[in-house]
């Protein structure tokens, strides 16, 4: 070979070691060549950029004396692997710093055995997973808040369930004291009639018809305030909650000489638990029983309709409204137009949480005569389309 052509050749051998190295020194990650015996035998700016050594300390011990107390087998079983000539990706262990510090490593690692060699790159990953455990943590925090808040959710509906038996409690009372008088008038005339079969007949099925009678208001009572969270969302036909509903709300509406009326196809299904949605009829019946008390006409209807998939109940009085100034204030906790001490005013706030959680959503229908709430249901099925 000419000498000129020598020349040629080194400058571009240094011409091209020159743009390694600068690749090599300029890279984020961590590159390093190092030998199967446990040392590096070259290392890039980011490896003391990171860990805080100059290249001639990190080069001039054993890299193993680095690597965390609790990390170590595993990084010896990984040099194992290397020594047979198998690569390792996604290894991961922790380095100590020059000032004390420990950064998490996570490694790719390619061996030549036959030179006693290991091209290695790795990247810092501390921030990343200091940010994970963080995330970590605030998604603990968030299920520990979820959890609380579905508590205190179920807390609520059973204290605006317990409000609102209290204070249909005379209504209830007087619904169980009227089949009761009934029984008690008719044992007194049975040992008077006993020789006359057929009234003794008529007798009898009197009193088992207000035994019944009680037997269903109590079991309507038991089923109304039992915990929410052992009941699970199934479709229900409407017209059952309502009619269990009318059991708790009749005896208030007898007392105050109100008359409910119901319209509703008996074939509408919701899909919902279904003693939340008869605590939303109650409040709702219950509340406008309230507001009618001093009218001369008093009177509820209720009216169910079917369209376009849809479900709509409308809740209607013989009230003429509400105060336009209090429309946006209605579905506010503790807001209330009773006198003081008559409410909590967490009523129609129970019922938008209930029905929020169902998917439906519930309105005040200012355009109405009358005061009107309407609820509409999404997840529903059965019942003649009305459109």
């Amino acid at each position: 070979m000419k000498k000129s052509d020598y020349k040629a050749s080194t400058n571009i051998f240094e011409e091209s070691s020159e743009e390694l190295q600068m690749f090599f020194d300029l890279a984020p990650d961590l590159l390093c060549i190092a030998g199967l015996d446990g040392s590096f035998r070259k290392v890039n700016k980011a490896f003391t950029r990171v860990l805080g050594y100059s290249s001639s300390e990190l080069i001039s011990r054993p890299f193993l004396e680095l690597i965390h107390p609790e990390d170590l087998q595993a990084t010896l079983d990984i040099l194992g692997h290397l020594s047979n000539g198998n690569e390792a990706v996604n290894f991961e262990n922790r380095y100590i710093c020059k000032d004390g510090s420990y950064r998490i490593m996570n490694w790719s690692a390619h061996p030549e055995p036959s030179k006693g060699l290991i091209y290695a790159a790795a990247r810092d990953l501390t921030e990343f997973r200091a940010k994970e455990a963080e995330l970590l943590k605030v998604n603990n925090e968030l299920i520990v808040a979820e959890r609380l808040a579905k508590e205190e959710r179920t807390k609520s509906i059973q204290n605006a369930k317990m409000a609102s038996l209290g204070e249909m409690s005379a209504g209830i009372a007087h619904e169980i004291n009227n089949p009761l008088t009934i029984i008690t008038g008719m044992v007194q005339l049975i040992p008077k009639i006993a020789q006359d079969k057929p009234n003794l007949e008529r007798k009898v099925t009197a009193i088992l018809n207000a035994s019944m009678r009680i037997a269903k208001i109590i079991s309507g009572l038991r089923k109304f305030s039992q915990m929410n969270e052992v009941i699970d969302f199934e479709f229900v036909k409407l017209k059952c909650i309502l009619d269990d509903a009318m059991i708790l709300a009749s005896g208030k509406a007898l007392r105050s000489g109100a008359s409910i009326d119901i319209v509703c196809d008996p074939d509408i299904e919701i899909l919902c638990k279904p003693i939340e949605i008869e605590q939303v009829v109650v409040n709702l019946v219950s509340n406008a029983l309230d507001a009618i008390s001093k009218n001369k006409e008093k009177w509820i209807e209720i009216d169910v309709t079917h369209r376009d998939g849809l479900v709509f109940m409308r809740i209607k009085d013989s009230g003429t409204g509400i105060p336009k100034e209090d429309h946006e204030k209605l579905f506010q906790p503790f807001f209330t137009t009773k006198s003081v001490g008559e409410g909590t005013g967490l009523g129609l706030s129970i019922v938008r949480g209930i029905l929020d959680h169902h998917g439906a959503s519930i309105e005040f229908l200012e355009n109405e005569k009358n005061t009107c709430f309407e609820i509409k249901f999404k997840n529903t099925r059965g019942g003649k389309d009305l459109a």
